[in-house]
């Protein structure tokens, strides 16, 4: 190919930036908890916390009179994630039981592959629990709800002995490099690349 040539097909691209939100160094975002007898730990789920919560949304409580906290909203899950402890604040005395939907079909797994690391940082304690494939339409059913991100976090001082007999079954992950790290929020990234120049579209009937 001549130089003129390779000329001529740069100038048919343009510099552009594209986000970034993998690490390709770092394999925390695999490390999920892992549960033992599965099984018996979803239906304990179905059977103490999701069929109260449609049993709350059948008699139509406004979900703030909930006497346990319920949200399926990826921003307010990281959010309350990384608060400090504040002992006004129920959400913060209680503990977080944090169920993700990572093997249901249509859950972005580059969303979710921040939760485990955002978990085990995390200021306050979090059960983290890794749910079988399928679960997302029951939740989707007994919540009314789309949970988009097939996450799921629950909170409320009637959820303790639930959270005792998942945290039993569950082996926790350990990063020990990490244990004497500070939390930070990952700051997005550009990737500087290159896009085609788009050509003018030509009118119809223009010759």
């Amino acid at each position: 190919m001549s130089l003129k040539n390779l000329d001529k097909q740069y100038a048919q691209r343009r510099q552009t930036y594209r986000a970034v939100l993998d690490n390709p160094f770092t394999n925390e975002g695999s490390l999920w908890p892992h549960v033992k007898d599965q099984q018996q730990v979803w239906e304990l789920i179905q059977t103490i916390l999701l069929a109260r919560c449609r049993a709350l949304a059948d008699a139509e409580v406004p979900a703030p009179e909930w006497p346990l906290g319920i949200t399926t909203s990826f921003n307010e899950i990281v959010t309350l994630l990384q608060h400090e402890n504040d002992d006004n604040d129920q959400s913060n005395r209680s503990p977080l039981l944090l169920l993700v939907c990572n093997k249901d079909h249509g859950v972005s797994s580059v969303v979710l592959q921040q939760i485990p690391l955002l978990a085990y940082m995390s200021p306050r304690k979090v059960t983290l629990v890794q749910l079988p494939r399928g679960a997302l339409a029951t939740i989707q059913t007994q919540l009314k709800s789309d949970c988009t991100e097939g996450l799921l976090l629950a909170w409320g001082d009637e959820l303790q002995s639930l959270v005792n007999q998942i945290t039993a079954k569950i082996d926790q992950p350990q990063l020990p490099w990490l244990d004497q790290v500070k939390f930070e929020p990952t700051a997005l990234k550009l990737l500087k690349t290159t896009a085609p120049l788009k050509k003018p579209v030509e009118k119809a009937g223009k010759k």
